[in-house]
């Protein structure tokens, strides 16, 4: 039977002695499966005494529980409210019935802390790339004992330094007292420069960086605001020019709950990963535009990368680095063949020659065959025509994919490559490829995921460019990648860096966990203004 919450009331108001053989409370999200294992393990009681007092394994999960607002996590979701006002009674009637309910916040609890909280396709994300949930059966399993509890709940928490720091800076925004709503004000076309004179904004960033001066320049953007403000950019991902412009201006104006929210958005990206990571591994963050090549949890190559822009984004997910191809060709994406290159065939068939692209057809038994590109009717050419077309370039200086490409197969044809434009390294936003990530220095990457392969020296790569012909080099071991949209990280100082949501994924996933109601509610005491914040 299903006992509704009114039922339940009724129940607890007038102190009846029920039995209940097999139920679910309106809302138990595990109900069939905690009968289930009730059933075939011979389980009376797991959390609960005969008469309704917890036991120590209870005591143990509610401390979880009452605290999983630390990780991002909504608390109202595991039936807090209704097992402390059970376990706060003298009547303690119907305990197998409130078993069952911890048994059920126990399971959402460990669902929250090991998978997707919402519905991948709505957050743009392939769920088949990340981690999946515990079977409630083995969840349960390890509640058995005290022991087998607290070991199993410590290692859900996801591992490393990066969780570390945002779990502990979320702690500080909801229990420190914050800034209030006032925002540093400029107008959209306004710029700050250093020396600039700014009656109302200069004593806002002031106040703000809590940096004093003579009253004869305290309208004056002067070195000591302006080293403040390089320091902050700095920290922040941005180009540190130390002019205030509209990006830098978002940034100090984040409030304290916008800051929540993004550090509890990247605190369920990272409870994606299996919470031990390999000993060796590569890692590209893409708000960040940083690849990191990670040995014993040490960072022994750190280098810029460029991403997708917005319309073509870098899809986050987790492959296997199977080798490298040196002077590799290019095979045109069908993004580029339909949106780049088919406008450019139709006004000159010969457009893609001077960069050395072949156009290949498939002939009567099935193989690629070049052909001349005047002789293909571009104009009558649609969409699913171009699948029949084939755009190539071979290895040189002009090729996009530049010397080096690594070899790690997934569905959306992304890829960490060189780059025959490194021009586009030099600026602050590098957000413009069509989705693979450029590496800055592919020699340095090749030559750390093939350190170790047997026969691998350290002139290989060079002799194996200068060779010019393409070459695939396997791995006997697989190298695990991570493409992780972060937009969180820990910087140069040890500091966390708030970053920008490139891709609006932030965005999205806000959304749908205020939807799902998986948003922890803070009451927090503010004080003082917005401007009174440190970052």
């Amino acid at each position: 039977m299903t006992l509704s919450r009114n039922m339940f009331a009724a129940v607890m108001a007038v102190g009846l002695t029920i039995s209940f053989p097999s139920f679910a409370i309106e809302g138990f999200r595990y109900g069939a499966q905690v009968n289930s294992y009730y059933q075939e393990h011979g389980v009376s009681l797991l959390w609960l005494s005969r008469d309704g007092r917890s036991q120590k394994q209870t005591d143990i999960l509610l401390r979880y529980l009452e605290e999983s607002w630390q990780h991002g996590l909504n608390p109202e979701n595991y039936h807090l409210e209704d097992i402390r006002n059970y376990l706060a009674s003298h009547r303690n009637i119907a305990p197998r019935f409130f078993d069952e309910m911890i048994s059920d916040a126990y399971l959402r609890y460990v669902r929250d802390m090991t998978g997707m909280r919402v519905d991948p396709a709505t957050i743009e994300q392939d769920g088949r790339y990340w981690r999946r949930s515990f079977t409630p059966e083995s969840v349960l399993g390890q509640a058995q004992t005290p022991e087998d509890l607290q070991r199993f709940l410590l290692s859900l928490e996801q591992q490393g330094p990066l969780y570390d720091h945002l779990k502990q800076e979320l702690i500080r925004l909801v229990t420190e007292p914050q800034a209030g709503p006032a925002q540093l004000v400029l107008t959209e076309t306004d710029l700050l420069r250093p020396g600039d004179i700014h009656r109302d904004f200069v004593p806002m960033l002031r106040a703000y960086f809590n940096i004093p001066a003579q009253d004869w320049g305290y309208h004056v953007y002067d070195d000591a605001l302006v080293k403040a403000v390089l320091g902050f950019q700095k920290r922040n991902g941005l180009k540190a020019d130390g002019i205030i412009g509209p990006q830098t201006l978002r940034l100090l104006n984040k409030s304290p709950e916008e800051k929540r929210q993004q550090i509890i958005v990247n605190m369920e990206r990272l409870r994606w990963l299996p919470p031990q990571k390999p000993g060796k591994y590569v890692l590209v963050n893409i708000p960040s535009a940083t690849l990191w090549a990670i040995e014993n949890e040490q960072i022994v190559s750190e280098m810029p990368v460029i991403v997708g822009r917005k319309e073509r984004p870098t899809m986050s997910f987790v492959s296997d680095i199977t080798g490298v191809r040196f002077n590799p060709t290019w095979t045109v994406p069908k993004t580029i063949k339909k949106e780049d290159f088919l406008p450019l065939l139709r006004k000159d068939p010969q457009a893609l020659v001077q960069k050395g692209i072949d156009i290949k057809l498939k002939n009567e038994e099935g193989n690629w065959v070049s052909v001349d590109p005047a002789s293909v009717n571009w104009q009558a050419m649609s969409e699913d025509d171009l699948g029949t077309v084939q755009m190539v370039q071979g290895p040189g200086p002009t090729n996009p994919l530049g010397r080096i490409r690594v070899l790690m197969p997934n569905q959306y044809n992304i890829y960490l490559h060189d780059t025959s434009s490194p021009e586009y390294f030099r600026a602050s936003d590098r957000m413009v490829s069509s989705g693979c990530v450029r590496v800055k220095e592919p020699e340095k990457l090749a030559d750390f995921i093939l350190a170790g392969k047997p026969g691998w020296t350290e002139t290989s790569t060079n002799d194996l460019l200068a060779d010019g012909k393409m070459t695939d080099i396997f791995l006997p071991q697989t190298l695990p990648v991570y493409l992780l949209y972060l937009t969180v990280w820990i910087n140069e100082s040890g500091q966390l860096t708030y970053g920008p949501d490139i891709y609006d994924w932030d965005k999205m996933m806000i959304a749908e966990l205020e939807k799902e109601k998986k948003l922890p509610h803070f009451s927090v005491k503010k004080t003082g203004t917005a401007l009174a914040e440190r970052n």
